[in-house]
């Protein structure tokens, strides 16, 4: 977005506003997270998707820098230092062609209402590995995190001190399985083990889906 509106001054005239493209990648290469502000030359930019979701809700953004807390209008985001986990839809966004629609095979009609993203699509060029995709479009990114942003679909992580209280459990059960008393019965551990693995993985995934929590 800084990049068109400095080379382009017609479209930076006519823009309602700009926004940072930038995104962040795991240590395994895959992009997990993005930024909902990013910092350039001493000042705080918002990020294409919440320049996005601001304009299309009609509501204001704010930025507190020592938490690294974002608004959209009466709603905090979570973030982690301004950056969000995104939560894919694991389907792609509808498309519609660039060239269809400057030849006018496709009808205005059909593009009412609707916000639209302009970005590659062709073969090696803007590819980003993503949780479903290994070479996911970079314009899919940013669709993401604007649909996240709207309606409230973003990824909470669980903190540090939450995680740490589950690791006590989880060691208590290891110990309590480990007694002699549980011992004397040799399928008696097994059972637990898998029994305790079960009910981990079971309220994991239902956090996950329920409410969205890592």
């Amino acid at each position: 977005a800084f990049y068109v509106s400095a080379t382009i001054p017609s479209i930076a005239r006519g823009a309602a506003g700009a926004g940072a493209v930038n995104h962040y990648r795991d240590p395994d290469g895959v992009a997990r997270r993005m930024p909902l502000v990013v910092e350039l030359g001493g000042h705080y930019v918002s990020t294409l998707a919440l320049s996005l979701a601001a304009l299309a809700t009609d509501q204001s953004t704010r930025f507190f820098a020592p938490d690294g807390a974002v608004s959209l209008g009466p709603r905090t985001i979570p973030t982690e230092n301004a950056a969000v986990r995104l939560n894919y839809l694991g389907t792609p966004f509808p498309r519609v062609s660039a060239a269809d629609v400057l030849a006018g095979r496709i009808g205005p009609t059909e593009l009412e209402h609707k916000i639209l993203l302009v970005g590659f699509t062709y073969a090696a060029y803007d590819k980003v590995p993503t949780p479903y995709d290994p070479l996911a479009d970079g314009v899919e990114l940013h669709a993401t995190l604007l649909h996240n942003l709207l309606y409230d679909g973003v990824l909470r992580d669980t903190g540090p001190l939450f995680d740490a209280c589950c690791v006590i459990v989880l060691a208590l059960c290891g110990v309590m399985l480990q007694l002699h008393v549980v011992r004397r019965r040799p399928w008696l551990p097994i059972v637990g083990a898998v029994g305790v693995l079960a009910i981990w993985g079971l309220l994991v995934q239902l956090a996950f889906m329920r409410r969205g929590v890592v």
